[in-house]
């Protein structure tokens, strides 16, 4: 993959995080009652983006159910969501070197979407700290290394 291509899927996979914070911004109302539902469909998506790069590199299925599942677990202990974002752009990463990469960008975008919404929630409950750039700036500090470590790894030799 050429690197225009692949700092334009980047690009465009970080910027979900700005139009999830979007969709919260929009939809106060609607968060407090659909919180629950974006964590559980977080949860099936970022399954979902482990069974699709995973296939390409373990053959055995019982061997792939094992590791994202483990994979799962091991992301539920890390409670820094900023390490989340880096293992992102290591996915986003492997997913340039094989056949998945439209469905991988697919996903993260997907996820970038449900972080945002999910993580200006706890702004936007806040009256004082309502404002949509305030919002945009707490996120783009909180996920920018997505953005450079993504972009370093294009040019590892392996």
């Amino acid at each position: 993959m050429d690197l225009i291509s692949y700092i334009g899927v980047l690009l465009i996979s970080f910027l979900s995080i700005f139009v999830g914070a979007y969709i919260a911004y929009e939809t106060e109302e609607e968060l407090k009652s659909g919180k629950k539902y974006f964590q559980f469909t977080y949860c099936i998506v970022l399954a979902l983006l482990l069974f699709f790069l995973l296939r390409e590199y373990i053959n055995n299925v019982l061997i792939l159910i094992v590791a994202i599942i483990v994979t799962l677990f091991v992301l539920k202990l890390i409670k820094l969501k900023l390490k989340t974002f880096i293992f992102y752009a290591l996915i986003f990463y492997l997913g340039s070197k094989n056949t998945s990469l439209p469905i991988v960008a697919s996903l993260i975008f997907i996820l970038g979407l449900l972080t945002g919404t999910l993580d200006s929630y706890k702004y936007i409950l806040k009256k004082k700290k309502k404002d949509l750039i305030f919002i945009f700036k707490k996120l783009f500090m909180q996920y920018y290394l997505f953005m450079i470590i993504g972009f370093i790894l294009y040019f590892l030799p392996f």
